[in-house]
């Protein structure tokens, strides 16, 4: 009797962790970077590889190289854009 229920304990903690682990793997997912560019969002790279987190890392005639879910493009930067009470105007 006392080994069926230490195997059942053990059972449930095995499946209790499984879950957790299926959750914790899941959450990864979802933030990781691919699969936020997979929602279409870019990411903006200087040339030494720093990623772009302020517009005022790229005046005009930076180079940069944006990357998006299916591979990346180069770019120049004409400056920075101002904003507008609507979010980022765009030329």
């Amino acid at each position: 009797m006392l080994g069926t229920r230490g195997r059942d304990l053990v059972d449930r903690r095995v499946d209790a962790g499984a879950r957790r682990l299926a959750e914790l793997r899941a959450s990864l997912r979802a933030l990781s970077p691919g699969a936020t560019l997979a929602r279409g969002y870019a990411i903006a790279h200087l040339g030494d590889g720093t990623i772009v987190r302020d517009a005022s890392q790229a005046p005009a005639a930076t180079r940069l190289t944006v990357t998006v879910d299916r591979g990346s493009v180069t770019a120049v930067s004409e400056g920075e854009v101002p904003e507008s009470g609507a979010g980022t105007a765009v030329p």
